[in-house]
């Protein structure tokens, strides 16, 4: 091992160990619950979009009923006024908006199927937030152990020398 390899070690070793030392168990995880507390913000707007988008969906399908209906009235008035050809006109106009209301009506129920799968994920995440908001004191405990050596390294070290900490030293 060439001297440079060895003082790329200890370079490495020492900052690794600097680092290690910054590392505080208790505002990582407080970082972390920031963290999900921004997603499930984020996410809350996505499921408002949702469901804005599905009312967007349903007021146009309720347009496109009036529209139908209306081309229906017209038809029945130009058959009553003996306009056979107007009758047709205006069934095959309201056989057109049938078809863009069946469409509509379909992406409509795709999206409210979207928006309720999204309500059911932004309960998921609250849920989760709360119970790693009640658990982070354990769980930064636990962390400060491992950081501390204990924990797996610990078990199987019965007085004298600890081959992990050995390593560590080195």
């Amino acid at each position: 091992m060439g001297i440079f390899d060895r003082a790329k070690r200890a370079i490495s070793s020492n900052v690794n160990a600097m680092l290690d030392k910054a590392e505080d168990p208790r505002k990582l995880v407080e970082l972390t619950l920031d963290e999900m507390k921004e997603q499930i913000a984020r996410h809350k707007q996505e499921v408002i979009t949702a469901v804005a988008t599905e009312k967007q969906l349903r007021k146009q399908c309720d347009e496109l009923k009036a529209q139908a209906d209306k081309w229906e009235q017209r038809a029945v008035l130009a058959v009553k006024a003996g306009d056979d050809a107007l009758a047709r006109e205006a069934l095959k106009q309201k056989s057109r908006i049938n078809e863009e209301l069946s469409a509509t009506e379909k992406r409509r129920e795709e999206q409210l199927a979207l928006a309720y799968k999204m309500r059911d994920d932004l309960s998921a995440m609250e849920k989760r937030h709360v119970e790693l908001s009640a658990k982070k004191g354990t769980i930064a405990a636990k962390a400060e152990i491992a950081k501390a050596g204990g924990g797996a390294e610990a078990l199987g070290s019965t007085g004298g020398s600890n081959a992990f900490e050995s390593f560590r030293a080195m």
